[in-house]
């Protein structure tokens, strides 16, 4: 998936509608796929939900985004 597919994703359903994960332990020839989500232009908050936070709700686990200097949002 590149970039510009999770931009309009993002603009089409939210940052709260969506994860980004990976296949593991299966091989998925993309060798970049773990560094997708730092390209993305938003905001720590949103990489979080995106890569943990929307999955933990999903889950009915209790979630609180850190920053990068470790403070609670």
């Amino acid at each position: 998936m590149t970039i510009s597919m999770i931009e309009h994703l993002l603009h089409t359903f939210g940052d709260t509608q969506l994860m980004i994960g990976s296949d593991y332990p299966f091989l998925i020839m993309d060798a970049e796929a773990s560094t997708r989500p730092g390209k993305l232009q938003h905001s720590n908050e949103v990489l979080q939900r995106l890569i943990e936070g929307n999955a933990r709700r999903w889950l009915g686990e209790t979630f609180s985004s850190a920053t990068a200097d470790g403070n609670q949002t």
